[in-house]
């Protein structure tokens, strides 16, 4: 099935053999899921909703015979394939040039710049999820998190964690953030 995010927010990931977990990406309103099923076939990923969220399914063939007679359809598609290839690669730089601090510090900036605007900086995470969205044990996590804390760069709170210097966790992602 394909569907499209109406509302909240869920985690797309991969399972390995032994259990642990990797989040790919986070699908938000206005993301379309499993739409490669109508071309490339099914892949080993699965969702989690993280929030209350609302979701339109749409039969695969449905969309499949839409694409193929209606080239609006087709853009739409073609452009959500696009996304999703970007996001996608963006990830696999940051596992493969980045050491672990630095990509725990790019995806804490990344989930507290969704916050509203004027609001503290938190992401809403937990150390596993960090550790989940990194592919890093929790230990290794914690560790860094309390680098950090020790620092005065972030602080832990009940939402999860507070970035008090967003500045020191990844300089050129908060300029253009900010600017």
């Amino acid at each position: 099935m394909v569907v499209l995010v109406v509302h909240g927010t869920l985690r797309i990931y991969a399972t390995a053999e032994d259990g642990r977990e990797f989040t790919l990406f986070w699908a938000h309103p206005g993301d379309w899921l499993g739409h490669i099923l109508v071309v490339g076939g099914p892949t080993d990923v699965s969702a989690q909703a993280v929030s209350d969220a609302a979701l339109h399914v749409v039969p695969a063939e449905l969309l499949e015979s839409l694409a193929r007679t209606d080239t609006a359809v087709a853009w739409e598609l073609l452009r959500a394939t696009s996304f999703r290839v970007r996001q996608l690669v963006g990830s696999v730089r940051m596992l493969v040039f980045m050491d672990l601090r630095q990509r725990m510090s790019h995806q804490l900036v990344e989930l507290a710049f969704r916050q509203p605007a004027g609001s503290a900086l938190v992401a809403e995470v937990s150390q596993q999820d960090l550790a989940d969205l990194v592919g890093s044990p929790r230990t290794s996590i914690a560790r860094i998190l309390a680098d950090l804390r020790e620092e005065g760069i972030v602080r832990t709170v009940p939402r999860g964690i507070q970035i008090l210097r967003p500045e020191r966790l990844v300089p050129n992602r908060v300029a253009t953030a900010t600017g």
